[in-house]
């Protein structure tokens, strides 16, 4: 009972909660662009419904150069472009017929779910284009006519991807440094009050921090410094665990240090972008000088700050960013063709649910029935939580959209030279993509409102009359949507066990990488990055779904909990290893004891992924001891939290007959 409650209370907020720090006004302008330009070519010359198709076309693509590196929008448009074209002139010349076209709605409505496993950005291109897809079958027109739609779709996909390369320089800051920024931004928060939760923000910071710069295309200098500056920065972070594991939090000295730090952070974040002009000149004092952590934390935080002056960057860091970016869009998809994926199921779900919206609107006397599969694809998503609060979002807001723009049509009536068309298209599309990431509901109402009015060059109906019609097949498209998701659903709490043993997994190749002399450690420690922060989304995820969870939470937490601290420990161990800290023979005996607790972590392992077995604890808790040497406080904590993990384990699921779900590595 308490499930279903908390689900619906996570549905009403998605309404109303915003992010205003996500406004895109600047793509919001330019890409409104993209549409304005051929509807005003369209306006001086007498033929605006040509110049419409055009603006489609910019209208779609506009939505891969919203965000992302320079690189990474190109790209993305490029796949935009092709796929919108072919959309377009296969639904326009199928349109005539319900045998041709349903197969096409089929594929193309599949592809557009299976498109999840590989990105957000790739899905909502596919979604898109299957969206013209059903918008253009709508008026169905000869091969020829359907070759020149498709040319002018493409035509408007090519302009935006020219605004983009034109309007780079006037950009207030790159993608890469955004990102940059927001790491830093994390780090300081954590330094003025350390928890959980901001150490989580920090590695998903990171983690979309790396992925911009390895998908980067900015000069050497440029990227080196930055580059540069995220090493620093995951250095900065790891040495703050370890001090921060070992000291008293209500030190006095401990909370100046930390202040000092934090008025650090927030210069260097503040000039990631614009290099301070003269030095740091705050002085950095060391609550205990002999601290070699402290030290290193101190050497790391320093070189960041040079890193943000206007002095010369080290030769010593100065490289190339990657010249090819492997997108893994074939592998990904090829990896989840396997019922067992969710992307797989999704795409499955929604071409079965078009199909059968399109079969209704073309059988029953639905007037403009369109509508239907369209608020289909803008419905239904891969997991609970996205179709019912993102859901949700998108009926009200697609309700109020088509509510809002067909009065100003009524009100604008009657517009024979679609002045006010062309304006209200324009309007519409900068706060759409202004909006994108602000509010999702307020998004639907925008994208709404410019799929009513671009299609009001199309029709030649009152908008008076069109406005019954958008209404009624938004409630039948959102009931049908909705409906699919309850006959099949995909619950993400079957996928927990998987993601644990995934998490435990890297933390056993991590802890044996690195008490292995002469291993490269960062390739171990971006894994387990990714595994912890998968694994706690997907926990998040399975407790906002309005049924049994089938496990034991209390003991699932302890378990999370457990595994929170043991990545902590080797995070602090990555950089403490290398220093003179501690005794040297409580080190050794620390190292010693590597492949007693690597086995461990492998027996869970094994527990999470096959059911049958029975994990008997092998690890007692250490004994707590009144210890000054740093391997030895160490050693009590990863001990203990072994043992946490072995005793939690057999109680999270009481009962597990059936195996979890295996789903393909994205």
């Amino acid at each position: 009972m308490a499930s279903k409650r908390n689900s619906a209370e996570n549905v009403l907020k998605s309404l109303v909660i915003y992010d205003r720090s996500q406004w895109r006004w600047s793509a919001g302008l330019r890409n409104a662009l993209g549409l304005a330009i051929p509807l005003m070519i369209g306006l001086l010359i007498g033929h605006v419904l040509p110049m419409v198709s055009m603006a489609v076309g910019a209208l779609v693509t506009g939505f891969a150069a919203v965000s992302g590196t320079r690189r990474k929008r190109i790209r993305t448009i490029r796949m935009a472009i092709i796929w919108m074209g072919l959309a377009t002139f296969v639904g326009t010349v199928s349109g005539h017929w319900l045998w041709i076209l349903l197969p096409v709605v089929l594929v193309s409505g599949f592809g557009a779910g299976l498109a999840a496993a590989v990105g957000l950005d790739t899905m909502q291109i596919g979604i898109l284009a299957t969206t013209a897809l059903i918008i253009f079958s709508a008026f169905p027109e000869p091969p020829r006519e359907s070759g020149e739609q498709a040319i002018l779709v493409m035509t408007g996909g090519l302009l935006q991807l020219v605004l983009v390369i034109l309007f780079v320089r006037w950009e207030p800051r790159s993608e890469e440094e955004q990102s940059l920024e927001t790491v830093f931004a994390r780090l300081e928060d954590y330094i003025r009050q350390p928890n959980r939760t901001r150490d989580l923000n920090i590695a998903l910071a990171l983690l979309h921090a790396e992925e911009q710069l390895n998908d980067s295309d900015l000069r050497p200098q440029r990227w080196s410094r930055l580059k540069a500056l995220l090493g620093a920065a995951e250095s900065l972070r790891n040495d703050i665990l370890a001090f921060m594991q070992t000291e008293p939090k209500n030190n006095e000295d401990v909370r100046a240090f930390n202040e000092i730090c934090a008025t650090a952070l927030h210069h260097i974040r503040v000039h990631i972008r614009q290099p301070a002009t003269h030095p740091y000149e705050e002085s950095l004092t060391l609550p205990n000088p002999n601290d070699a952590r402290l030290s290193h934390f101190l050497r790391s935080l320093q070189f960041a700050l040079s890193l943000v002056s206007n002095s010369p960057i080290p030769t010593n860091i100065l490289s190339k960013a990657p010249t090819t970016h492997r997108h893994h869009l074939w592998p990904r998809l090829h990896a989840n063709l396997t019922g067992s994926s969710a992307a797989f199921r999704h795409g499955i779900r929604l071409a079965v649910t078009l199909s059968i919206a399109l079969l209704l609107y073309r059988l029953l006397p639905l007037t403009r029935g369109y509508w239907v599969p369209l608020t289909i694809l803008v419905v239904l998503r891969p997991d609970f939580q996205a179709t019912f609060t993102r859901g949700l979002a998108r009926v009200v807001g697609t309700f109020a959209g088509v509510l809002f723009a067909t009065g100003l049509l009524i009100l604008a009536a009657p517009d024979t030279q679609h002045l006010i068309g062309t304006t209200l298209v324009v309007l519409f599309a900068i706060a759409l993509y202004a909006a994108l990431n602000v509010n999702y509901a307020l998004f639907s109402v925008f994208v709404t409102g410019e799929v009513v009015i671009l299609l009001s060059f199309f029709e030649h109906a009152s908008s008076m009359v069109t406005l019954h019609d958008r209404l009624e097949d938004t409630l039948i498209g959102s009931a049908l949507a909705l409906l699919a998701y309850v006959i099949w659903p995909t619950w993400q709490r079957k996928q927990i066990p998987l993601v644990l043993a995934n998490w435990v997994a890297d933390e056993r190749r991590y802890l044996y990488a690195l008490l292995t002399p002469g291993t490269s450690i960062e390739s171990y420690r971006k894994n387990l990055r990714l595994s912890r922060t998968n694994a706690v989304a997907t926990i998040n995820q399975a407790s906002a779904e309005p049924v049994k969870v089938g496990m034991d939470m209390i003991a699932l937490g302890r378990f999370v909990t457990a595994l929170h601290r043991l990545t902590e420990i080797l995070l602090t161990l990555e950089f403490t290893l290398e220093q003179e800290v501690g005794s040297s023979s409580a080190k050794q005996q620390f190292v010693g004891q590597r492949s007693l607790w690597a086995q461990q972590l492998d027996l869970i392992e094994n527990a999470l992924r096959q059911p049958e077995l029975d994990l008997k604890p092998t690890i007692e808790p250490a004994e707590p001891i009144d210890a000054k040497d740093y391997w030895d406080i160490v050693r009590v904590q990863l001990q203990t939290d072994l043992a946490i993990l072995e005793r939690a384990l057999p109680l999270i699921f009481p009962d597990r007959h059936d195996s979890p779900e295996k789903t393909p590595h994205a």
